[in-house]
């Protein structure tokens, strides 16, 4: 587990048991998600906790079937919330690739015994390489849209932020069908990449800039760094076109996998 404050980490213990006491949940999983985990943060980022939970089995046995997700308003410098795991399991049907993400940080807070290596091992079943790619597209030219298109200045988190979908997709493109430890963090997906050093070393350099700033600092527009990008995300674009969607059916896993974990 990466280095945390022991204060801050006994804050996100307490959180964590506040929300299993509240809701009368069992947290199975809990990560850190947000920029400290994907390897850019700032002296004042804040803490994005995630986390997996499962109800009482009575819970899912309702006519009308509950809120789905726990989440509280950021309190300070904590922003926690939290899926069921019957959702969590929808959104694996559905190659969310954020699930894995999740369970690949480097910061985990909570992991029930056997959970994480037993979702991974369900979420590589089912996920479709076409889905993946298509979501960090989406995410990454969203970004270019909001923050790039007429700016020739913007904030170092908000490259980055377009840099971290654009490395997932590079990673996506090179490792083939092979989604085993799709990365979250930044540093580790450009380890797996065959990068140009001009390339890496720019974006170093972000990173080190951004260790040392306040969240709102901003920089130039780089054009190596938007050639990258741009270039990523055509290049992922045009293998999404041509890889056939995925017609596997996984329902009935994901109900054997619910009841194993629901008690």
């Amino acid at each position: 587990m990466a280095a945390i404050d022991p204060e801050v980490e006994q804050d996100i213990q307490a959180a964590l048991a506040r929300a299993e006491a509240e809701h009368g949940v069992r947290i199975l999983h809990a990560a850190e998600s947000g920029s400290r985990a994907w390897g850019f943060a700032s002296p004042d980022s804040d803490y994005d906790v995630r986390f997996f939970y499962a109800h009482s089995r009575d819970w899912y046995l309702s006519v009308f079937p509950g809120r789905d997700v726990i989440e509280y308003p950021i309190m300070g410098v904590f922003d926690i919330s939290g899926w069921d795991v019957r959702k969590t399991l929808q959104l694996c049907l559905k190659s969310n690739a954020i699930v894995m993400e999740w369970l690949t940080s480097p910061t985990v807070y909570r992991a029930a015994p056997d959970f994480s290596a037993a979702l991974k091992d369900f979420w590589l079943r089912v996920a479709d390489r076409k889905a993946l790619l298509h979501h960090y597209v989406n995410m990454g030219t969203r970004q270019v849209d909001q923050n790039w298109r007429t700016r020739d200045v913007i904030a170092v988190k908000k490259y980055l932020y377009v840099l971290r979908p654009a490395m997932a997709l590079r990673w996506l493109r090179l490792r083939g069908e092979d989604l085993r430890d799709l990365p979250m963090n930044l540093q580790e997906l450009m380890r797996g990449c065959d990068l140009p050093e001009a390339v890496r070393g720019e974006i170093d350099a972000l990173i080190v800039r951004k260790a040392n700033l306040n969240e709102g600092q901003e920089t130039g527009r780089i054009a190596l760094l938007d050639h990258f990008a741009e270039g990523e995300f055509a290049a992922a674009e045009m293998l999404t076109a041509s890889l056939p969607a995925r017609r596997e059916n996984f329902s009935e896993e994901a109900d054997n996998f619910l009841r194993a974990w629901v008690v």
